[in-house]
């Protein structure tokens, strides 16, 4: 993604696994190429399909690791 904005729906490419996400801040990066994102990792409970379990992920992801995500998970507030 270019330029992600706060609360997009994301995939993020992480260690080779794609992970649903919700972007909470960005900033830009040093180079000016890209952005430095805060992203909120989403995963669905699997003992309570209805839940999510969320985890704030603890360093700055790059945008370009980043794409659209269309669709809401199970739990997930719509909009």
């Amino acid at each position: 993604m270019k330029d992600p904005e706060k609360g997009a729906k994301v995939w993020v490419q992480l260690s080779g696994a794609k992970t649903a996400g919700i972007v909470l801040d960005t900033a830009f990066s040093s180079e000016g190429d890209y952005m430095q994102c805060k992203i909120e990792l989403l995963a669905v409970n699997p003992l309570v399909p209805a839940q999510l379990l969320r985890q704030v992920y603890p360093r700055p992801i790059q945008s370009y690791l980043l794409s659209k995500r269309g669709e809401t998970l199970p739990g997930e507030a719509q909009g």
